[in-house]
């Protein structure tokens, strides 16, 4: 089904991944004409495209106690906007989840060669770079202090311990 052939009170699938992955079941309160897009501008220096602009329709969704108005390609079932997938179906969701997971599998995958190839670079990076080998060395030593200054509180704190115990 098509933005376009919605009706009020039809479920909306939306998948949100801008913090996590969160999926909602919307509804839809009103869906608008379809009517031709004409604010889309075309790229400085391309060809003039004199083909007729897209349908576009605009739906008004509730989902989280919440209520607002998108504007949709009138033949798709599926869109994004920002991190936010709409679908008019449970299909277009599991589609993106399956890409989802994916990516993630994949970066996961390489986790252990990206932190290799981090850790050589920054070896390479101190011999080349000797500003970045000296603020390496400094962060060392000021790491080793406070790891020591640790060390002494918390021996301080058990002989201060030990003394008001006896």
């Amino acid at each position: 089904m098509n933005f376009k052939e919605l009706k009020p009170n039809y479920p909306i699938h939306i998948l949100d991944k801008n913090e996590g992955v969160k999926y909602v079941l919307g509804k839809v309160l009103n869906v608008g004409q379809p009517r031709y897009d004409m604010t889309t501008q075309q790229a400085p220096g391309s060809m003039p495209n004199f083909s007729m602009p897209p349908m576009k329709v605009d739906v008004t969704i509730e989902a989280d106690g919440k209520t607002k108005t998108y504007v949709f390609d009138e033949n798709s079932a599926t869109v994004s906007v920002g991190n936010v997938l709409f679908s008019t179906d449970k299909e277009g969701i599991v589609r993106e989840l399956d890409a989802t997971i994916a990516h993630c599998e994949q970066y996961l995958s390489e986790e252990e060669r990206v932190k290799k190839d981090l850790e050589e670079s920054k070896a390479l990076k101190g011999q080349l770079d000797t500003t970045y080998k000296d603020k390496q060395e400094t962060d060392k030593r000021f790491e080793k202090i406070e790891k020591n200054q640790e060390e002494m509180g918390d021996m301080m704190r058990k002989i201060m311990q030990k003394l008001d115990i006896q």
